[in-house]
């Protein structure tokens, strides 16, 4: 009876030595899986500006040394970008600037195809601008102000000979933006909607990076100038300057009809991914959802890049360093201490 007993207790210790391998066994063909499913690239778009390649670098570093995702950045037109995270060729967008786009935005995300999982940056804004200093002088410079009630658009007529067009001085000259811009096709009207073309030439810069000079170069002379710009940009990062007021934002004003007059509305900018994302990469899906970047941070990762020549990637880097108490929110402790021993 004892051997009996005996042969059966090694029979079951056995069984449970197999069944412990059997599982053992399924654990680490399931860990596994998990392993080579991170051996998965995520591809992303970065589009040809530098926020959106900045904010592409910022996630993609945090993706890569945390995560655990190989990830590819790919740079192309807009409506290139659109039509291939609508297809599947791309995994991810991260900066959308939805009222810029039409049916190659709309229609995938209308059916389905791409989500619509975040909207950064939603203070962006445009207008026109003059540097602070005019407002309120600037004592480290020995800069008096020289039009401390200026604070409207309807304020400028008042001011218009610090703003002397040089080669029309019986007006001021507001320094608008390049011919190829559509932004053009707003501005003119705008100024004559608000009845500043009595007053004003409108000058028209041959560029972007010529529109950029004037202003800087006003700036760092502490001289007057009034000219149009938006932000997210370096220059609004790198130099402080006052958006003149405007009526608030009207659909029935901001028409041709009425010449645009009131505030530009403000973009809003989304995150996108293609929906196999939900299945593929569900914590990048989740990184993504609590991504945050306002425009006035942007503004100052621009600037950085500005002053010190650095490329997107070392921006990004930068921004991870001085911004811990921010990005550490949108992930795991472990992430967090993963991307912190990379940086």
């Amino acid at each position: 009876m004892a051997v009996f007993q005996r042969k059966n207790i090694f029979s079951i210790l056995v069984i449970m030595m197999v069944l412990g391998l059997m599982f053992t066994g399924v654990a680490c063909t399931q860990q596994d899986e998990a392993a080579n499913d991170k051996n998965e690239t995520i591809n992303f778009a970065a589009s040809t500006w530098d926020s959106s390649k900045v904010n592409t670098e910022i996630v993609s570093f945090i993706i890569t040394n945390g995560i655990g995702y190989k990830t590819q950045i790919t740079s192309a037109a807009s409506n290139i970008e659109l039509v291939g995270i609508g297809k599947g060729d791309l995994d991810v967008r991260i900066e959308n600037w939805t009222k810029t786009y039409g049916e190659e935005y709309y229609e995938p995300v209308e059916e389905g195809k791409v989500l619509e999982i975040n909207e950064i940056m939603k203070k962006n804004r445009q207008g026109i601008y003059v540097p602070t200093f005019m407002i309120e002088g600037d004592a480290e410079r020995g800069i008096e102000p020289m039009a401390p009630d200026l604070k409207s658009i309807f304020d400028l007529p008042d001011y218009w000979e610090l703003f002397k067009d040089p080669e029309n001085p019986e007006k001021g000259r507001i320094v608008g933006a390049p011919t190829t811009w559509s932004t053009g096709e707003t501005l003119v009207p705008k100024i004559k909607a608000y009845g500043l073309d009595e007053y004003f030439t409108y000058f028209t810069p041959g560029s972007g990076p010529t529109l950029a000079t004037a202003i800087a170069s006003a700036v760092e002379k502490g001289e007057p100038v009034v000219a149009y710009y938006w932000e997210p940009t370096w220059l609004l990062g790198k130099y402080d300057m006052t958006r003149l007021e405007e009526p608030e934002f009207d659909e029935s004003k901001y028409t041709e009809e009425a010449g645009y007059a009131c505030q530009y509305p403000a973009d809003r900018i989304t995150v996108t991914i293609n929906k196999s994302m939900t299945e593929k990469a569900p914590e990048v899906v989740d990184l993504l959802k609590n991504f945050e970047m306002t425009a006035a941070k942007m503004n100052e990762i621009l600037a950085y890049m500005q002053d010190n020549d650095a490329e997107a990637k070392d921006a990004a880097i930068w921004y991870l360093k001085n911004n811990k108490d921010v990005w550490t929110k949108w992930v795991g402790d472990d992430v967090a201490e993963k991307v912190n021993s990379e940086l």
